[in-house]
């Protein structure tokens, strides 16, 4: 897990510096035009900034290894950026698998909050090709609008909270539901303790999440002929 985040005032301060581009010939020639308290304000005054900026602005990737039984069989990245009120993750992974034939399978997600609420989302998947998977969800105000290249559906449902792409990044400790983007509907997450939680899909497979420190480090996927795990690096 990588979060990217400003927290050492050293470090804020010497990059405004850096990106002031002053050094000590500078600062010499600099005070002798006003006065040193009206440089360090200055200074002072670009670091705070940049704190701000910083505390606004967060970024966190988690990277996983797809594993069926000792095999690697690709890799799954999410990237969480945090902005204001505003929350986008996003999710890319790869799957090559030789059964009688090799399988290959690239998907790529997005998902938007706003205040707290899903708001959009976005999933692209294909298979061995061919594109299974191309569908945008949007939030009108009072339902979720599914669109793909064929058609477009309204499902009846309240702005949701998280999301199957949300619960990498926080353990649902106080909510039992989530959106599933995918089978557009309201999936239910049971506690299993000890930091395990299950998710029974519409189509039948079931998904085990496993938490440290609020963050998933390995999900468990039970699909009706193999089982797949994806484990946080």
């Amino acid at each position: 897990m990588k979060t990217l985040l400003y927290n050492k005032p050293s470090q804020i301060f010497f990059e405004s510096c850096t990106q002031l581009k002053l050094g000590w010939k500078d600062f010499k020639k600099v005070k002798t035009f006003f006065p040193v308290k009206y440089f360090i304000k200055t200074l002072l005054v670009v670091a705070l900034l940049m704190f701000c900026i910083s505390l606004r602005a967060q970024e966190t990737l988690l990277t996983y290894k797809v594993m069926q039984g000792s095999d690697e069989i690709g890799l799954l990245q999410l990237k969480k950026n945090t902005s204001g009120s505003s929350t986008i993750i996003q999710s890319i992974s790869e799957v090559k698998k030789r059964f009688i034939f090799l399988f290959t399978a690239f998907d790529k997600q997005e998902a938007e909050f706003q205040n707290g609420l899903l708001i959009r989302s976005y999933i692209y998947r294909i298979q061995n090709g061919s594109v299974k998977v191309n569908k945008h969800t949007t939030y009108t105000g009072n339902c979720y609008e599914v669109k793909n290249e064929k058609s477009t559906e309204k499902i009846m449902i309240a702005a949701a909270t998280d999301n199957l792409l949300s619960i990498y990044f926080n353990e649902p400790l106080n909510i039992n539901q989530a959106y599933s983007d995918n089978y557009q509907c309201i999936v239910n997450i049971k506690s299993m303790g000890n930091k395990e939680y299950k998710i029974k899909l519409p189509n039948g497979n079931t998904n085990y999440y496993y938490y440290e420190n609020g963050i998933c480090k390995k999900v468990k996927a039970d699909y009706e002929l193999f089982t797949v795990e994806f484990i946080l690096l």
